[in-house]
């Protein structure tokens, strides 16, 4: 049986469209574990409904804790032999379970693999998984690579014995980051097939949208957290596409400071800017060079050699060409 966890909060308007999306599969032999995570809207009664139409569906009630404590009362309820997160704004396609088991069986994989879209509300982009079969270090190679595995924990068909010491950190953001490679390293397979089969609502209440804050530099904390894990701190290999990585999120978050800093917020996070464009400057040689680095980090990279004073002045521009070339081309959902 596979358990089907679902965190649900604040989402009223795409709920149905989730469970039905579950209860809806080839695949006969699943429960679903929806958990309300003291959502304020009908969140609860839609949830009862569903249940007292369905045996398949079992719903946990509990306070506002987060997405990280959602998940994982879920886990601590499974009974299923595999396990598999979905999102409560998302939804999966009739046979996104029936596929990864199949998956997982042929291959005898601890983790099976699906792809993603990002479905936004003018247009969907597809975001291809690297199909093979892979040990677990080689996938997580692929993951530190940013090279056709990401660490979504959704998407994905676990063994639920995976998770047996694993759960999600409490009180923290970007916590797929912190948590998904843990379950690369003890798995001894993983099958990744590149058909899409889960669908990613793309809203506007994401982390990663609006103007900077904070909790965008947590993305870099997930990350450093790697290198207190032996087998990637010792691993020359791993270590190194860690330090990418690391010089490569700084690229990113330096470019959406410049890009999307309140001008009132720059006195707070001015000498974080400066440092990332210090510490960039040093690189840009082997920026150029690497294969790793998408054109964004790149051009960053070159960027810098002007000096964090005459970025920043050439941001303010109005209608400057990076501005205007990375105006948001989407439009998300509420």
């Amino acid at each position: 049986m596979i358990s089907v966890i679902v965190p649900v909060y604040g989402v009223e308007a795409y709920l149905p469209a989730c469970l039905d999306s579950v209860l809806s599969q080839t695949f006969p032999d699943f429960e679903l574990i929806a958990v309300d995570d003291g959502s304020p809207d009908g969140c609860g009664a839609i949830l009862d409904a569903y249940a007292e139409q369905d045996r398949r569906i079992r719903v946990i009630h509990r306070e506002n804790g987060g997405l990280s404590a959602a998940r994982n009362t879920g886990l601590d309820a499974v009974a299923g032999d595999s396990v598999y997160f979905l999102d409560s704004d998302d939804w999966i396609l009739p046979d996104t379970l029936e596929t990864l088991s199949a998956l997982q069986k042929q291959h005898n994989a601890d983790i099976a693999v699906g792809s993603l879209m990002a479905v936004y509300r003018n247009q969907q982009v597809e975001k291809p998984e690297q199909a093979g079969v892979y040990t677990g270090r080689e996938a997580l190679q692929l993951l530190m690579e940013n090279k056709g595995l990401h660490d979504y924990a959704c998407g994905k068909l676990y063994k639920t014995e995976l998770w047996k010491d694993i759960r999600f950190p409490e009180g923290q953001v970007y916590e797929d980051i912190r948590t998904v490679y843990k379950t690369f390293l003890k798995a001894g397979t993983i099958a990744v097939t590149d058909q899409c089969s889960y669908q990613y609502r793309q809203r506007e209440r994401g982390i990663d949208r609006g103007s900077f804050r904070a909790a965008k530099l947590e993305q870099l904390d997930a990350v450093e957290s790697y290198r207190a894990v032996p087998e990637i701190g010792n691993d020359p290999l791993l270590a190194t596409l860690l330090d990418d990585r690391v010089l490569n999120i700084k690229c990113h978050l330096l470019l959406d400071m410049l890009l999307s800093m309140p001008e009132g917020a720059w006195p707070e996070f001015q000498g974080t800017a400066k440092t990332y464009c210090k510490e960039i400057r040093r690189k840009v040689p082997y920026i150029l060079r690497s294969g790793y680095f998408l054109k964004s980090s790149k051009g960053v990279a070159l960027l810098t050699l002007a000096g964090f004073r005459a970025m920043r002045a050439f941001f303010r521009l109005p209608n400057n060409p990076v501005a205007r070339y990375y105006a948001d081309k989407y439009e998300y959902f509420a």
